[in-house]
């Protein structure tokens, strides 16, 4: 009797264990499924490849609830690739599946790529169609993101439908601004210079496009680049300026070929044909036109287009064959009901088997565990010293870094109530701050240079050194002129490469004479905010009136901040760069001045895993405006804490607080 209560037991602690195990797995693998498609997605833009390799992980931890966005990951690269016949397969497999599913914003995503596939394809009233049925979902969805992007899509798609459609969904754009994130800005920017291109108006529509180009730059969104480069080039051309046409145009065309976008690169050849024809240059337009022809036959001819088609058509005769597969599974379903006893008994044999193979296997691989774990430990060991010195090297850069920052005592001496806010994303930092004070000016920045981590450190080394030079050496006390001559010493130390180095830095530097509390201030990108207290008194009404008591004022404090924007250009090369603004303020008693870099509101997290947007920063500064500056500093840091939660940092934070 106790042996057989004992085994009992036993099978039942096992089977437990199992269940935990498998349990636990699923678990892991649905969080590993969602991360690993949400890194495809945030890749994407900067680097296809990379994006790709996250969708095929996730596909290899095949987990059903996520087969709807890997069809679109795999679509999008398919799409971007010209593989239009495959791309075709995931769209109709991961359409179907989501709309079972009603997961709408992922049902809007996918119709927005089956619009941009038939617009490729030259087919205008499918793009059209499955356009506007994305943008009807997602205002269905109330995801204001996704309503954003189809937005996007129909204030450029309708270009060629004419002016009202463009006009009116440019409009709708317009209003959503408030929720826009960076790269929402260049479709914003680049649909509007489509615009009023069609209208003729050209110089509008460059403007529009220098700035989508600005932001395609700052945020590598590579294949916006090669787009953004092409248009400019065709702009140029229709205003008749040849030269600078085919500059633009030869930049789209190497660019796109070296990062491998087909599509992009026949766009490229087509405006440098039409510009050789227009320079009378036969012999280069004949020579682009080969080449055209080579690249049209691979992304879209007769036989892809008849594929794609009948990709359509077979899904659908498979539908159809799944129905009748149905049928026939019911009839068989009929003759196992006739055998349950049968049924229940090969069950129940299968179950033993089954059990007995797992123990086996788990008995196996618990000794094989035990032996793989050896070297595992050995290897682990390995790799725990090799990067042991990696961080010892990276941590002794931080000291060397650290030494050029100034110290906030040496602040604390002329701005008591001030503070510094200093959060690299990695040990070293792409962000620094810079303080020098020269007979009666306080000399102070936050600076942003490119990228973060060790190579955004380097950077920052080379524009610290420029910024203490023109000072020091230049003897220049304007800030504009100061950021004049910093960005000359950043690319005059960059042209010693023989590599094309274009990194640099976006700034925001202030001037302070204390004695007549001027300031005087520049920026590259990045803006001036300044904090003013205004005092006003309210009467009080007894409420009787027959008391002889007096009635007092109410000091009520209304807080405003005053933004000045910083330059459209970076410390660094830019094709289009003219003299930084340099702008002078009279400050008054209690301002308090801020200047920061983009890292802090750039932030995602919060309940919705959002950005913290520059908005909500000036808001808080606001309700927080009666604290003072240590209190503020706190404030922030817990602020900064809470709202990324478990997420990763994003970038570099440097926030400086001066009050007057």
């Amino acid at each position: 009797m106790f042996k057989i209560s004992l085994s009992k037991f036993a099978n039942f602690s096992v089977l437990l264990l199992l269940l935990f195990f498998f349990s636990s797995q699923h678990t892991f693998s649905q969080n590993n499924s969602r991360k690993l498609i949400d890194l495809s997605r945030e890749t994407f833009k900067s680097n296809p490849d990379t994006s790709i390799y996250y969708c095929k992980e996730a596909e290899k931890i095949n987990d059903p609830k996520y087969v709807g966005e890997i069809c679109i990951c795999n679509a999008r690269y398919l799409l971007n690739i010209t593989d239009y016949e495959n791309c075709e397969i995931q769209l109709h497999k991961g359409i179907s599946f989501l709309e079972k599913k009603k997961d709408l914003d992922n049902l809007a995503r996918a119709y927005s790529l089956k619009s941009t596939l038939h617009g490729r394809l030259g087919e205008i009233k499918e793009q059209d169609r499955f356009l506007l049925k994305a943008y009807h979902i997602s205002k269905k969805s109330g995801n204001i993101d996704l309503l954003i992007y189809n937005l996007i899509n129909l204030s450029y798609g309708f270009d060629e439908n004419g002016h009202a459609n463009t006009k009116y969904y440019l409009d709708e754009l317009r209003k959503n601004m408030p929720y826009f994130d960076r790269e929402d800005f260049y479709y914003f920017y680049q649909n509007s210079g489509s615009y009023f291109k069609t209208l003729k108006k050209y110089d509008t529509c460059l403007d529009f496009y220098l700035k989508a180009k600005s932001i395609a730059e700052k945020r590598n969104m590579l294949d916006s680049k090669a787009t953004i480069l092409m248009l400019i080039a065709n702009i140029y051309r229709l205003n008749g300026n040849l030269d600078f046409s085919e500059k633009f145009a030869l930049e789209s065309y190497n660019f796109s070929k070296t990062n491998n976008f087909p599509y992009e690169t026949s766009e490229a050849l087509l405006e440098l044909i039409e510009i050789y024809q227009e320079k009378k240059d036969y012999k280069k337009a004949f020579f682009y036109q080969k080449e055209l022809n080579e690249i049209s036959n691979k992304i879209l001819n007769i036989e892809k287009l008849n594929k794609v088609n009948a990709v359509e058509q077979k899904l659908k005769n498979f539908k159809s064959q799944q129905i009748l597969e149905g049928k026939n599974l019911r009839i068989e379903q009929e003759k196992i009901k006739n055998s349950k006893s049968e049924a229940k008994t090969n069950l129940l044999s299968l179950i033993l088997i089954f059990s007995s193979f797992l123990i086996l296997v788990i008995t196996y691989i618990f000794i094989r565990s035990k032996k793989l774990n050896k070297i595992i430990q050995k290897q682990k060991h390995l790799v725990e010293e090799k990067n042991k010195e990696i961080t010892d090297s990276i941590t002794y850069a931080k000291r060397i870094q650290s030494a050029i920052l100034p110290q906030p005592k040496l602040v604390k001496e002329y701005f008591k109530d001030s503070f510094i806010l200093y959060k690299p994303k990695d040990i070293v930092a792409g962000d620094f701050y810079w303080f020098e004070v020269i007979d009666d000016l306080i000399f102070f920045a936050s600076a942003d240079c490119t990228g973060h981590g060790v190579p955004g450190a380097l950077v920052s080394v080379v524009c610290h050194n420029a910024l203490n030079r023109s000072v020091k050496e230049f003897n220049l006390k304007k800030p504009s002129d100061i950021l004049d001559k910093t960005r000359e010493i950043v690319i005059s130390e960059f042209e010693k490469s023989d590599e094309d180095v274009k990194d640099g830095m976006d700034i925001s530097l202030c001037a302070i004479d204390l004695k007549s509390n001027l300031l005087n201030w520049s920026g590259a990108h990045n803006p001036l905010w300044i904090l003013r207290k205004i005092t006003s008194e309210t009467s009080i009404i007894p409420l009787d009136t027959s008391s002889a008591s007096v009635s007092k004022g109410i000091i009520e404090v209304i807080a405003e901040i005053m933004e000045y924007k910083g330059d459209k250009q970076p410390i660094g090369k830019f094709a289009f760069a003219k003299p930084f603004t340099n702008h002078a303020i009279q400050l008054a008693e209690n301002d308090e001045i801020y200047i920061s870099t983009d890292g802090f509101q750039d932030q995602f997290g919060g309940e919705k895993g959002k950005k913290f947007k520059a908005s909500q920063l000036k808001e808080y500064l606001i309700l927080n405006s009666e604290k003072t500056m240590n209190e503020k500093l706190n404030l922030l840091d817990k602020t900064f804490e809470n709202w990324k939660g478990e997420l990763e940092q994003v970038d570099d934070v440097c926030i400086i607080g001066v009050k007057i």
